[in-house]
């Protein structure tokens, strides 16, 4: 049966029970969804028949006519919107796919999002930057783990962790359909707007809870699968305890006197593009300087999406090669990619012997080598998103310094009483910015 023939009923919530699989989690996901409507006095009836019109994320690429009534004009700037969200898409339609596999539904259940997403560029013209912004978002907000295969046991937590995920992804597209189709004035509305995006954030950011939650799960899950195969290998390989001693031994091979440096983990140069934000560095050097202070040093920078805190910290990585002996550039958004990048770093130090090798051990090496060394280091954690995974791998010495970049002011906080949320550029420093950039001016000449 298409879904575009699913019948009407009468009863209240009979457009979820049409279509809804005996899975009471997903039911309960979709009765979410109407219910979100009904608040904005929406009845299932006036969106359905716009709403099953697109199966699959396919039709959507490929039918951007189906965003438009027949008497419409086709707007370039909706057209151009789908085409920005393509990478978005394809994230969130992977994720679908994983998530159906995991929780043994079908593909009924992407084809609601594709269809609320079509509605929402419908109605969202007015303000079509921002939703844009805001669809891009969930991208950022979804799981980064890969670990979605045969090997993972489906535990309650990583089951009640990814149906938190879509429901929430449910709210959101039921709610930006309520507000926009409610308020075509919204671009103009001073009072809807702002409540919109800071409601939509919230939802953004319960999904990136719920992700840190999958993360986890499946980190810990991958981690078990992953010792078990290394048992029954060390097992088959090993006859006797003094071998796995040896073994064990065999990973530290350096004393800390013995590292080698310098060592700079930075993964890009200078950004001859990177423009003004004199301020902002200033206040980086004077925290962060090694040679003050008797104490470890951290300042935690917070802001949006793109607004440029990751250039800015790389900006300062790169000009301050001469204060640091080791400088180290922490991919912080999951505990497996802060493993695998402390990892690298015991490797690049000469740590350990075997740069593979990424374990609890290994972190906890390059830990007790940063808290004895008298070597000035920086660790920089970009696009941190739970603080408390810095809880094993956070240093005490006085020769460190440390640098945070997050979206979240709390996360910025939580272990630095120095933060500050970096802005976006005013209209006037933006025009100077395109100026300098396109060889209208010199670029010595931009704002400080």
């Amino acid at each position: 049966m298409r879904l575009e023939t699913i019948p009407e009923k009468s009863t209240k919530d009979s457009h979820v029970d049409a279509w809804s699989p005996p899975n009471p989690i997903w039911k309960n996901a979709m009765k979410k969804y109407y219910d979100e409507l009904r608040k904005g006095g929406i009845e299932p009836s006036v969106i359905d028949k716009y709403l099953w019109k697109i199966q699959n994320l396919e039709d959507l690429f490929n039918q951007p006519e189906s965003l438009f009534e027949v008497q419409d004009s086709q707007p370039s700037s909706l057209v151009q919107g789908l085409t920005q969200l393509r990478p978005t898409l394809l994230a969130l339609n992977h994720f679908l796919g994983a998530t159906s596999w995991i929780m043994g539904t079908n593909a009924k259940f992407a084809a609601v999002l594709w269809g609320s997403f079509r509605l929402i560029l419908k109605y969202a013209e007015p303000v079509l930057p921002d939703v844009i912004d805001m669809i891009k978002s969930l991208e950022h907000a979804l799981p980064r783990t890969q670990q979605y295969n045969n090997e993972l046991p489906m535990t309650k937590d990583l089951e009640e962790a990814l149906s938190n995920i879509y429901s929430e992804i449910i709210l959101f597209c039921a709610y930006a359909i309520r507000v926009l189709r409610n308020s075509p004035d919204i671009a103009h509305n001073k009072l809807v707007r702002p409540k919109f995006s800071k409601d939509i954030y919230r939802i953004i950011e319960n999904i990136q809870k719920f992700s840190r939650q999958v993360e986890k799960t499946t980190t810990k899950s991958s981690r078990q699968v992953n010792e078990t195969a290394a048992m029954t290998r060390l097992s088959k390989a090993t006859k006797n305890i003094e071998t796995i001693a040896a073994l064990h031994d065999s990973q530290i091979v350096n004393k800390p006197e013995d590292a080698k440096l310098p060592c700079f983990m930075i993964p890009y140069g200078l950004n001859l593009r990177f423009f003004g934000r004199e301020n902002e560095l200033t206040v980086l050097r004077e925290a962060l300087d090694p040679s003050v202070g008797t104490t470890l040093r951290a300042i935690g920078v917070y802001g949006l999406g793109g607004v440029g805190k990751t250039q800015l910290a790389l900006r300062y990585a790169n000009t301050s090669r001469d204060k640091y002996r080791i400088i180290a550039w922490i991919p912080a958004e999951t505990e497996e990619r802060i493993m695998q990048a402390f990892a690298s770093l015991a490797s690049s130090l000469g740590l350990v012997e075997d740069p593979n090798e990424v374990d609890h051990r290994c972190l906890q090496t390059v830990r007790e080598w940063l808290n004895t060394t008298e070597a000035p280091f920086l660790l920089i954690f970009d696009n941190l998103e739970n603080s408390e995974l810095l809880t094993q791998v956070w240093p005490t010495s006085d020769k460190g310094s440390v640098l945070i970049t997050t979206r979240s002011p709390s996360e910025a906080s939580n272990r630095n009483p120095l933060t500050f949320e970096l802005s976006p550029f005013s209209i006037e420093t933006s025009t100077a910015a395109f100026k300098t950039l396109s060889g209208r001016v010199t670029a010595g000449h931009g704002p400080g």
